[in-house]
């Protein structure tokens, strides 16, 4: 059983009562990867820390680039029911993050590998 304060779905013991809990932070689709027997395993943990589970929930779904329906499947999955209203529009702007995110680290990285061999960041 899920500690009180814990989201719906979280292991027994990941929540700090104020919604954050041990998180991946970077659970795009590149980290993935298919077992022997089929099953997915997340690596790649190097980022990881407390967080809220949104940002790991948004950054899969952003990463994946899931359509309406994929977020909505992937919440209901989460949640273990249908999310609410309030839960979507609180994803949505998790996305909104994650994509301002990925803006930054993409021109950190165009600045980074920048012609004439200098390491701009």
């Amino acid at each position: 059983v899920a500690p009180e304060g814990a989201p719906t779905g979280a292991p027994a013991g990941a929540s700090t009562g104020d919604g954050l809990c041990f998180c991946h932070n970077d659970p795009t689709p590149g980290n993935f990867i298919a077992g022997p027997t089929g099953g997915l395993h997340l690596i790649d943990w190097e980022y990881a820390g407390l967080c809220h589970p949104g940002f790991d929930l948004a950054g899969l779904a952003v990463g994946a680039k899931l359509t309406e329906e994929g977020v909505e499947l992937l919440l209901q999955a989460y949640r273990g029911r249908p999310p609410t209203g309030a839960e979507t529009d609180q994803h949505r702007a998790w996305e909104g993050l994650c994509q301002d995110l990925g803006v930054l680290w993409a021109s950190a990285l165009a600045v980074s590998v920048a012609p004439g061999g200098g390491r701009g960041v």
